[in-house]
């Protein structure tokens, strides 16, 4: 990237993760019609999450690896669709935010920091 868009990057970024602070309350999303809560101070499902999420389809029975899962949308669309595993995220805040979206919808996921 050239320095401009560089900057320009980093400063919508900046943006964002100031917008993401003043969520005070839960909220829910839905992707592939899955509805998902998102904690505050959790990292949200983004477009390239929904781009993401319309290509899931791992083999029934398959393991799958979510990293930096948030609130555990992939993942959980990946157990919706037959899979199980793991899903890893460096906040615990979004270790529980997974965790309780996996058990809503029932499906064989785990959440770790």
């Amino acid at each position: 990237m050239q320095g401009n868009n560089l900057e320009g990057a980093r400063f919508y970024q900046g943006v964002f993760l100031e917008e993401l602070k003043s969520i005070k309350k839960s909220y829910i999303v839905s992707i592939e019609g899955v509805d998902i809560t998102v904690y505050p101070g959790v990292f949200p499902p983004v477009v390239d999450t929904e781009l993401l999420t319309k290509h899931v389809y791992p083999p029934k029975g398959g393991n799958i690896l979510d990293i930096g899962t948030g609130s555990g949308v992939t993942a959980a669309i990946a157990g919706l669709r037959g899979a199980r595993g793991t899903a890893v995220d460096i906040n615990p805040l979004a270790i529980i935010n997974a965790s309780e979206n996996f058990n809503r919808l029932g499906v064989n996921m785990h959440a770790v920091q």
